[in-house]
């Protein structure tokens, strides 16, 4: 990202490749929900404040589903 600039992130969960464990919303859990399905959901849209337990949630994620876009 060039230095000044304010670009967009987005938070992705792959489907595919979440379990479920529900790591991401106990770290994140403004940003996370694991639903019926057995899947995570990003609840809220990125927050830069936030940034810091967003990156907490998707390096704590064990099979490395969540990432940033």
């Amino acid at each position: 990202m060039v230095e000044g600039s304010k670009e967009k992130k987005t938070i992705v969960v792959d489907p595919e490749t979440c379990i479920g464990c529900d790591t991401c919303e106990g770290i994140a859990p403004k940003y996370f929900k694991v639903e019926a399905d057995g899947i995570s959901h990003v609840k809220k849209a990125y927050d830069e404040k936030d940034a810091d337990v967003i990156t907490d949630a998707i390096d704590s994620c064990p099979v490395q589903a969540i990432s940033l876009k």
